[in-house]
């Protein structure tokens, strides 16, 4: 008997929601790979906070641009980065489901 591990779109939101994660904070998700690769020296140097900010002027730009003046901020970019520049984790252990994207992956590399 095979169990399925796939999850649901609606439990990926429901999951997300429960990180603060919901809204407009949505199109921020891209963001975090960055972040990991800020990370990948085991420490956030200031420099690299300084390219990130950089970055994100351009990234709410673009997001403006195609879905409506004024939908994000700089600021709601910046705190929603801050919480993944406090403590090392990836994302997945972050929101709580690092344990069923290992399944997953274990099943794509079988």
């Amino acid at each position: 008997m095979t169990t399925n591990s796939a999850i649901s779109r609606r439990e990926v939101l429901s999951i997300l929601e429960n990180c603060g994660i919901c809204g407009t904070s949505i199109f921020l998700i891209d963001l975090i790979p960055l972040i990991e690769m800020i990370w990948a020296d085991g420490k956030v140097q200031s420099s690299e906070i300084a390219i990130l900010n950089r970055f994100l002027q351009q990234h709410i730009k673009k997001i403006n641009m195609v879905w409506g003046d004024g939908l994000l901020d700089l600021n709601t970019a910046r705190d929603f980065c801050a919480r993944f520049l406090e403590i090392r984790k990836t994302f997945w252990e972050f929101i709580g489901i690092a344990d069923k994207v290992q399944l997953v992956e274990n099943k794509i590399s079988d």
